[in-house]
């Protein structure tokens, strides 16, 4: 899973925020999970917020703003996110950032294993 991957990449006091726009929250708990579940207590990432269906009318770049993250994990890019973020990233894969002189850089990708849409699972 991602979350451990994010787990072990992230550093000690990292805020990351986990963007999602077109899920229902699924993909934040189990990231959430994957951060949290191994812990020691007060080294773990904090996950203080996730945006995604419910935020949609909010502004990406404010909400990231506001919640002060050191980090990103886009777990679906669209060009929204793309453009809020300025950051040109590949589609057909999940992303982690991090937020280095007032700019988003692009840390690592997971690709989603041969599909477009990881809500559109083969049958």
């Amino acid at each position: 899973m991602v979350g451990k991957d994010l787990a072990a990449m992230l550093p000690p006091g990292a805020r990351l925020g986990i963007i999602d726009p077109k899920g229902y929250g699924l993909a934040a708990l189990m990231v959430r999970y994957e951060l949290t579940k191994d812990s020691t207590p007060g080294k773990a990432s904090s996950v203080p917020a996730s945006y995604d269906f419910a935020d949609r009318d909010k502004s990406l770049k404010d909400f990231m703003a506001g919640m002060g993250a050191s980090h990103a994990w886009v777990f679906q890019t669209s060009k929204k996110v793309r453009q809020a973020l300025g950051i040109d990233l590949p589609g057909r894969a999940s992303h982690l950032l991090e937020k280095k002189d007032g700019a988003w850089k692009l840390l690592e990708s997971w690709p989603y294993g041969g599909w477009e849409d990881p809500y559109r699972l083969p049958d």
